[in-house]
């Protein structure tokens, strides 16, 4: 099988503040799913879980590339994110949501950013599809 995750399945699971056009939405669903493949969640997890995760990891990054404000002070030039809550997958709640659904722990390991015994780095993933 294969992840078969459309952009129509991520649209479903997000709001956005502002219109963004689907070549965006496509790059960044091409991401996470490239993501999934190098760190290969289906073997362990099946298709239906593989889908799920994508789905979540493309709203996340969707979410960090355009962040909804909902608090804003100008006086004091302070502003909140509605996502605002770590880094990495951290950084949204889709992100988090992901890492929750991959039975596999890849997509966590991977997110930790840790060189031992050569695992895979989000940077090397990128690296590795020429970004």
């Amino acid at each position: 099988m294969a992840i078969t995750t459309t952009l129509a399945d991520v649209k479903l699971i997000i709001l956005l503040s502002a219109k963004v056009d689907d070549t965006v939405w496509q790059a960044l669903l091409d991401d996470a799913t490239a993501w999934m493949i190098k760190l290969d969640i289906e073997a362990d997890c099946g298709t239906a879980t593989a889908d799920l995760v994508t789905k979540y990891l493309a709203a996340h990054f969707m979410t960090i590339r355009d962040p909804r404000r909902i608090e804003r002070d100008v006086d004091g030039a302070k502003e909140k994110f509605s996502d605002d809550f770590g880094l990495g997958l951290d950084a949204s709640r889709y992100g988090q949501q992901a890492k929750r659904m991959d039975c596999s722990g890849k997509l966590a390991r991977a997110d930790k950013d840790v060189d031992a015994d050569d695992e895979i780095k989000p940077v090397h993933i990128f690296k590795a599809m020429g970004r």
